[in-house]
């Protein structure tokens, strides 16, 4: 794929310290201006509501922007937008390019 990123997988057993030593690494890369996201697979169900603690959580904690999760049925993202959020149609093109239509809930001043 063109300008595909690179990619430095943490892999091993649970409990091993993946998701600490990612944590650790993401603001050193931050640091020398790199864009840095993380990517968290998981081999079960998860809900997108991550309570405090879970990995995902810990992700943020180190301030890295953007952050997925993918599973085998389902992927969720998030992405922190500084310094101000993207219009409804620039969101709805940079992420919904394969729907036909999107519903929206809110934005009642666009």
């Amino acid at each position: 794929m063109e300008n595909s990123p690179s990619v430095i997988a943490f892999v091993g057993e649970s409990g091993s310290g993946k998701t600490s030593l990612l944590v650790e690494t993401a603001p050193h890369l931050l640091r020398v201006g790199l864009r840095v996201a993380a990517l968290k697979h998981t081999s079960g169900d998860f809900e997108t509501s991550s309570p405090a603690g879970k990995d995902t959580s810990r992700y943020a904690d180190a301030a890295i922007p953007s952050i997925g999760i993918i599973s085998d049925s389902k992927f969720t993202f998030s992405r922190v937008h500084p310094p101000s959020p993207p219009s409804l149609a620039d969101t709805a093109t940079m992420y919904f390019r394969d729907a036909d239509i999107v519903l929206v809930e809110g934005f009642k001043k666009e």
